[in-house]
């Protein structure tokens, strides 16, 4: 993921033209402006210390409703891998039609639900993010969209066994992780399974239509024993982090006996361990 600041170290004039190429990004010009404040300011952190906790309204292309983004913070990332990079097409291309039940696992400020909303308006969605911080973000970001009433939001860990753990807050707000080791300031969080949260989406028994999931790592814990639950989703996104990466996470698939119909991949360079290895797209069948 990129930096926080969303500018790349190089010419003034380099960053200006980068700036004017994000207006086709954004609905109109007050949010393509903003968008470049909200940037200035990430590149100078100790400038307008107070402008932390203020919310920025940008209002996407085609989009009907705003969201809203924090400065000094990790958000402008998020809006660039969304709507610039596009990351998450390959999973509106594959659920044709009305998408009714969407899980999304790492909800972070709420950016993926408000794109879910968009292409799929009529979806139920249950979002689960266990920051403090990213979470009040995201029941804003919810109750700016089109439809709060069809989004549940969970303050949890997603996990394959129920519980409590840390948060590992040594990276930025992308990149906040489960750990069992207590540091300082610590706050105990629960842990939601998977299984859990499928049934509060489904029933007991009903299938999903897509699943995203962005958990910085507990993906390895996650899909390492998903043959309970993994026949119940129809198409999935997943981020998988070095050292867990898309071959890996495709052997516990199969080892689930998950029926792989469509796979598409991306994969990222990794320079250091815990960043963000691939991007995988499924379409399953029914477990064998």
């Amino acid at each position: 993921m990129p930096a926080p600041c969303g500018y790349q170290k190089n010419s003034p004039i380099a960053r200006l033209r980068r700036q004017f190429q994000r207006r086709r990004l954004f609905a109109d010009t007050r949010s393509w402006l903003t968008d470049a404040y909200v940037r200035w300011l990430n590149c100078r952190p100790g400038l307008f210390p107070s402008l932390q906790n203020r919310d920025f309204r940008l209002r996407p292309r085609h989009w009907r409703f705003p969201v809203l983004v924090r400065a000094h913070t990790a958000d402008m990332s998020v809006i660039t891998e969304l709507f610039d990079w596009d990351i998450y097409r390959p999973a509106i291309q594959m659920v044709p039609g009305a998408a009714g039940k969407i899980l999304d696992l790492g909800g972070n400020i709420g950016l993926s639900v408000r794109f879910w909303q968009e292409y799929f308006p009529e979806s139920f969605i249950v979002v689960v993010e266990p920051d403090r911080g990213n979470f009040r973000q995201l029941l804003k970001n919810i109750q700016a969209g089109p439809a709060p009433g069809k989004v549940h939001a969970i303050r949890a860990f997603a996990a394959a066994e129920p519980g409590e753990a840390f948060l590992d807050r040594s990276g930025d707000e992308v990149r906040f992780r489960m750990t069992c080791v207590q540091g300082e300031d610590a706050e105990k969080i629960p842990k939601r399974t998977v299984a859990g949260l499928l049934t509060l989406l489904a029933g007991s028994d009903g299938p999903i239509d897509l699943l995203k999931c962005d958990v910085e790592g507990a993906e390895a814990e996650i899909f390492h024993n998903c043959r309970p639950w993994i026949g119940r989703i129809s198409r999935a996104a997943i981020e998988t982090h070095d050292p867990y990466n898309a071959e890996k996470l495709l052997e516990d698939l199969r080892l689930a006996g998950a029926k792989i119909a469509v796979c598409s991949v991306k994969n990222f360079s990794v320079t250091r361990e815990g960043e963000a290895s691939s991007l995988v797209f499924l379409r399953l069948g029914k477990v064998k």
